[in-house]
């Protein structure tokens, strides 16, 4: 069955306008929306579809107003098949109602990283936004107005009841009522960055062209995390430090590690892309490597998808990629390496966990 399902996706990969020389590409849907609203120069860039969850676990019109059963009901199905990217505030009831609302409210939601931490949240509603901007005067924030848009401040306080509930991020957070659009951070200037993107002063990821490949794979994705420019900032670790002993692991994994890239040559991607969705009840997880040319990307297919199954984990003494995830097919599409692979145990927080962990040695630098 999964077999069938991943062909049929490549088929509708293979369509689509990412190759090289197609000229000017857009993300569309969600994701595209999301990719806009945030600076070029962010490192990483993560989006969940929160609409996608609710319809995928039976309550569409979910809301942390919702029946207490009904919500019962999709936040365990998050726990057991889901692994969102982006999701704002602790526990749902607390979080619900400390500030009249939590993720379920939402259509999607994402975030954005650079060296010094935490951009910016910016989170798209499905209801109207006047009553959480009444907490915020409720709790004492402070209002300004940065080009016509009202930001609510606070400085960070433990002390304070709502403080506990809700990410540090929500100390400043700009209320773009008619979007139903909250833009959240815990820096004052990185919100007003992401103004600045929105109202068209400044360039955002969508016209990031390594961006947008990346994410151009991911559409219609429950969860996504984009790192648009490959360099310093690498997914995995580098062939050549492993070959050279020039890794932090363990004596043994790190021999384990040098076996198997000894003669190993990759080419440097320029952009990386992981996210997963389900058909049905089939977990589909990918993975894309974005590169500068097409060449590159098929000179690599077989090296890298060699790794993918029998690599040796960074994490592991003993295990291989494929002891734990399931490579259901590998393909070099255009400038793209596509990786269709699954976690065995269908939890797809696991392919979040190569991420984190920069374990990910089918996606490792030059």
């Amino acid at each position: 069955m999964r077999s069938r399902l991943v062909s049929a996706w490549l088929i509708v990969l293979v369509l689509l306008p990412l190759g090289a020389g197609c000229g000017a590409q857009k993300v569309e849907g969600s994701l595209g929306q999301a990719l806009a609203m945030f600076p070029a120069d962010v490192e990483t860039f993560s989006f969940t579809d929160w609409a996608l969850l609710k319809t995928s676990a039976g309550f569409p019109d979910l809301g942390s107003a919702s029946p207490a059963e009904e919500r019962r009901a999709f936040w365990t199905a998050v726990a057991r098949k889901h692994a969102p990217a982006v999701s704002f505030g602790r526990a749902p009831d607390s979080m619900a109602a400390t500030w009249g609302w939590d993720n379920s409210d939402l259509v999607w939601a994402a975030a954005a990283w650079n060296e010094a931490g935490l951009v910016a949240y910016v989170l798209k509603f499905g209801r109207d936004l006047a009553p959480i901007q009444e907490r915020y005067i409720q709790y004492g924030f402070e209002s300004s107005e940065y080009q016509g848009v009202i930001i609510y401040s606070h400085k960070p306080s433990f002390r304070e009841d709502w403080y506990g509930d809700a990410d540090s991020a929500v100390v400043n957070t700009a209320v773009l009522p008619e979007d139903r659009v909250l833009v959240m951070g815990g820096e004052l200037a990185n919100v007003q960055a992401v103004l600045d993107v929105l109202q068209g002063r400044s360039n955002s990821l969508a016209g990031d062209a390594n961006a947008v490949a990346a994410a151009g794979r991911l559409e219609q994705m429950a969860s996504a995390t984009i790192i648009p420019v490959v360099g310093s900032n690498c997914p995995s670790v580098s062939i050549r430090a492993i070959q050279r002993a020039q890794v932090p692991l363990p004596p043994e994994t790190l021999k384990r590690l040098q076996a198997a890239v000894a003669e190993v040559e990759v080419r440097r991607f320029e952009s990386f892309g992981l996210g997963y969705r389900y058909e049905g009840q089939e977990l589909l997880g990918l993975v894309v490597l974005h590169y500068g040319r097409a060449g590159d990307a098929q000179a690599d297919l077989e090296v890298r998808k060699k790794l993918a199954v029998e690599g040796p984990m960074l994490s592991s003494r003993t295990a291989t990629y494929g002891d734990t995830f399931a490579l259901q097919d590998a393909a070099a599409v255009g400038s793209d390496l596509l990786f269709w692979m699954s976690p065995k145990n269908d939890q797809p927080g696991r392919l979040f966990a190569l991420l984190t962990n920069r374990d990910m040695l089918f996606a490792a630098c030059p």
